[in-house]
């Protein structure tokens, strides 16, 4: 058998596995076949790459790849090589769970080498810039890169491809850990057979590390499906817990504003900056988890059934740790980005001074309702605020901010819960009110001006005055825009009726 094994990866991924390869194995070699899923003519340039990377000894060569990609017909071919695939590409970079998080929030992935040559990519798939932008724009919301470390502003041509294929970009930082594990069980399983070709005396060794690993690797699968952090400290409990006979597994968040169990020696511990501690009369031991030099948190492991091997399982423990934490890590990262996306949905749908809903989610809830059909048809209110231009001209814009917090507040008092309550415009307001017959017109207009005048007489020093109309129709039959027009009319004749005096 050779001296090194032979890794064959896309060349799109073949920076971040030489990065790794670089800095821990000496007797791996990183080699790389043209990428075959992104233009048909590097099909046959691929296949040809690989089979002259296997022809001398395939027991010497591996192949990382994704389980649709061409570079698996080797194997029909008849060639005997190990594989390591997943389902996405770059589940090898960023983990399964954070890969399929992302594509199916519709971000298209690339690598920082495929950007290097992207307009050559999209020549060969046969896209001018309006066939890329219609097939970029119906799969994806956005183009992320796995970067080395790199900000947004930092990695070249991301911009560039961004502006072309019209999408908005963000960066993604890969993280080594799965790369790193991933490597080890398949050096693991070459010297394995290397050594038995060659008798060699460590085999039994050499088995040992090799199932270790492949437990490893059966923890981050088990790991790759949890997208919250208890779901992660959970798994990693049951798991180890099961694997060493071991009764106690406690994990102690050292999270800021997170409420912990951190006794005095876990604390003690934290401050020494050490990966590991041993407890008394070896009983047990304590695991730092890291991620990025960032400490997640402490594992504590007790009462073992076998505590002989205790020194096994801490050196299973060190080799897993930094998987562990990328998994805590993720977590946090999915958990930020939903709420930034849900942040991002309530500042697109709602009005920011009051609270309510927005012009635009009040147009889009009319055309949601315009195709459905309610038993009793439903109402469209319009109302605006009377003497708001005064109010700001003589008072400031403040006391004209608080009227129409005010205005709001009395028509929320009004109104039912559920029905959908809207800013149009400055002083402007609308509503739908679903579910209401028409003879509920003039009790819905009492109730506005019930609450109006009660706020009125508790509210002396700013009196509020607002003109409304009411409309009702059975959508779809009666189209909703029109009753939005008639309410409108009606809300405009009662305005201009208070200025006559009538």
């Amino acid at each position: 058998m050779a001296d090194k094994l032979k890794l064959l990866v896309c060349s799109g991924f073949k920076d971040y596995f030489e990065k790794v390869a670089s800095e821990e194995f000496e007797d791996l070699e990183i080699c790389s076949f043209p990428s075959m899923c992104v233009y048909p003519p590097g099909e046959a340039k691929g296949l040809s790459s690989i089979r002259h990377t296997l022809k001398d000894s395939p027991e010497d060569v591996a192949i990382v790849c994704g389980s649709l990609c061409p570079a698996m017909k080797v194997l029909e071919e008849g060639y005997r090589v190990r594989t390591e695939t997943q389902d996405i590409c770059f589940s090898h970079i960023i983990g399964k769970s954070f890969t399929e998080y992302l594509v199916s929030g519709g971000n298209y992935l690339v690598s920082e080498r495929w950007l290097c040559n992207w307009k050559e990519h999209l020549r060969a798939m046969g896209f001018d810039r309006e066939v890329a932008r219609l097939f970029f724009g119906d799969c994806s919301r956005r183009i992320t890169c796995i970067t080395e470390g790199k900000k947004e502003g930092q990695v070249p041509h991301l911009e560039d491809f961004s502006r072309y294929v019209d999408l908005p970009f963000t960066v993604v930082e890969a993280d080594h850990s799965y790369i790193r594990i991933m490597l080890r069980q398949l050096l693991s399983e070459w010297h394995l057979r290397k050594t038995r070709e060659q008798n060699n005396i460590k085999l039994a060794s050499l088995r040992k590390q090799s199932a270790d690993y492949m437990t490893m690797f059966e923890l981050i699968k088990d790991l790759t499906h949890k997208e919250k952090e208890s779901e992660v400290i959970e798994t990693v409990r049951e798991s180890l817990s099961m694997l060493f006979s071991c009764e106690t597994v406690e994990y102690c968040s050292a999270r800021r504003n997170v409420e912990n169990n951190l006794d005095d020696k876990c604390t003690e511990f934290l401050r020494t900056g050490e990966l590991y501690s041993l407890l008394e009369n070896s009983s047990g031991f304590m695991l730092r988890i890291e991620h990025a030099s960032q400490t997640e948190g402490i594992l504590v492991f007790r009462d073992f059934q076998f505590p002989s091997y205790i020194s096994g399982y801490l050196s299973f423990c060190l080799n897993i740790s930094g998987v562990i934490g990328l998994a805590i890590s993720n977590s946090r990262k999915i958990e930020v980005i939903r709420k930034n996306e849900s942040d991002m949905e309530y500042i697109g749908t709602h009005d920011g001074m009051t609270g309510i809903f927005n012009r635009r989610f009040f147009d889009k809830k009319l055309k949601e309702l315009q195709q459905k059909q309610v038993n009793d048809g439903m109402c469209v209110m319009v109302c605006d605020l009377d003497g708001l231009k005064e109010i700001n001209d003589n008072k400031g814009h403040d006391a004209g901010d608080v009227a129409i917090k005010a205005a709001v507040a009395v028509l929320k008092r009004s109104l039912r819960y559920g029905d959908i309550l809207a800013r149009t415009g400055g002083d402007e307001f609308a509503a739908i009110l679903p579910g209401y017959p028409e003879s509920a017109l003039e009790n819905i207009s009492e109730r506005i001006l019930n609450n109006l005048d009660e706020y009125n007489r508790s509210s002396e020093n700013m009196p509020l005055s607002f003109s409304f109309g009411l409309a009702h129709g059975f959508p779809p039959d009666d189209d909703l825009q029109d009753l939005v027009k008639l309410a409108d009319g009606r809300m405009y004749k009662r305005k201009m009726d208070k200025k006559r005096g009538i």
